[in-house]
């Protein structure tokens, strides 16, 4: 079985990070071994959100997955596909078989629950953003690259 750890990252920093995952990453991963640093911790609590065990879960059934509730421990039942999933405070981790199973259906519910999920591969050096960010209006007004004046 393969782990994953999926963070809830918000909007701001997202944004911001969504072409400079690597940063995201190196910085999750010093978080994750020095968690006695106060300044990381900070950092840490400043950059995500926290996932509500209720909220994901009534999301999650409500996508039509079967799902089989232990404590903080979900249990995704799809046809031949199984899935173990723990919601903790800030952060989710799940094992599956392959992260094509994953892909196939808990991503596609994650991406209706969230976008701003940063999905870790806790076994290898594998990380990225489980949606596409796409760049409205609003986040645009800062950078301009030239001018008609």
């Amino acid at each position: 079985m393969n782990t994953y750890t999926g963070f809830w990252i918000k909007k701001p920093v997202a944004y911001h990070y969504f072409h400079k995952s690597e940063i995201l990453y190196r910085f999750i991963k010093n978080y994750q071994q020095n968690k006695s640093r106060k300044d990381l911790i900070m950092q840490y609590h400043y950059i995500t959100k926290k996932f509500s065990k209720s909220t994901l879960t009534s999301h999650l059934k409500d996508q039509n997955l079967k799902i089989n509730t232990s404590g903080n421990q979900l249990d995704i039942l799809n046809n031949n596909y199984s899935l173990s999933l723990q919601i903790h405070e800030k952060q989710l981790d799940f094992c599956c078989e392959t992260l094509h199973d994953a892909e196939k259906f808990l991503f596609p519910a994650l991406r209706s629950f969230h976008p701003f999920i940063f999905i870790i591969d806790t076994n290898m050096d594998n990380f990225g953003w489980i949606s596409p960010i796409t760049m409205n209006r609003e986040h645009k007004k800062e950078q301009v690259l030239y001018s008609f004046l």
